[in-house]
């Protein structure tokens, strides 16, 4: 669980409390990497005093060389969680690049704190998923994630063709349901399948695509953006999320359907 709430908690931190330092703070753009740096000390200190869990093994340098693997018998789960995966993190990826700008092109909102606010709201509503999902069945995480995704992003793209600021809080907190329950269901059916020894190579794998989803679309919008418009944008960015989610969507029936869930179950 802990690797599934971390990430939303951190982003929803990071997104507030740097939204609040711009609309109050002095010096917002300085201020913020002062607290990081603060932050990133204070750990580096406290890691001094915690206890080593393993005994010292040879190969220190060996071990730092990156390492991505996906075992022969995760690879058919690996295409099932992937689409809503990759629209997870791709509107993850989204709103915390272009979510003030889209805010105030649609809305005429100019507050750098709604900015804030909408991704505290995807985040924080995409952790409470994962605390309410903890003990649930794993794929209970990916129906609800592949479920509530196209449908929070509908409404986001509503209330952006619309105008209104508050429909866009509804769908954030919505999608964001579907973002924390989709990584967590992810990470729960993918990680078991994996061996002792297999477990690191496919969480850095799994995360190397988390991750790569996360930053090249929202690059690839921001470019369209200036041709096209940010609203524009928004809507094809906004289908292809819906697409890749109802992909997901899609794969679990079919799943369902052929008794291949039950594998799930324990």
């Amino acid at each position: 669980m802990i690797n599934s709430i971390s990430p939303m908690l951190g982003m929803a931190v990071g997104a507030l409390g740097t939204a609040l330092l711009v609309q109050w703070a002095p010096r917002p753009l300085m201020l913020a990497y002062c607290f990081l740096l603060a932050a990133f000390v204070i750990q580096a200190i406290y890691l001094g005093r915690v206890a080593e869990t393993v005994s010292r093994q040879p190969g220190v340098w060996q071990s730092l060389k990156p390492s991505l693997h996906v075992p022969q018998q995760a690879r058919r789960m690996l295409w099932l969680v992937l689409p809503v995966d990759i629209a997870a993190w791709a509107l993850g990826g989204f709103f915390l690049s272009l979510s003030p700008s889209l805010l105030a092109a649609a809305t005429g909102s100019t507050s750098p704190l709604n900015g804030g606010l909408a991704v505290a709201a995807l985040t924080l509503s995409g952790a409470l998923a994962i605390v309410t999902l903890r003990q649930r069945e794993p794929v209970l995480g990916l129906w609800v994630g592949a479920s509530f995704l196209p449908l929070g992003v509908a409404v986001i793209l509503l209330a952006v063709n619309l105008g209104a600021l508050w429909l866009f809080f509804v769908g954030a907190v919505v999608a964001g349901i579907g973002f924390g329950s989709s990584f967590l269901g992810a990470l729960r059916m993918l990680m078991p399948l994996a061996h002792a020894h297999e477990r690191a190579g496919l969480m850095s794998a799994f995360l190397v695509l988390s991750y790569l989803a996360f930053c090249i679309p929202a690059l690839i919008a921001g470019y369209f953006a200036h041709s096209v418009g940010l609203v524009m944008t928004s809507n094809v960015y906004g289908a292809v999320v819906i697409t890749l989610a109802l992909i997901a969507l899609a794969g679990l029936i079919v799943r369902h359907t052929g008794g291949g869930e039950k594998h799930d179950r324990g």
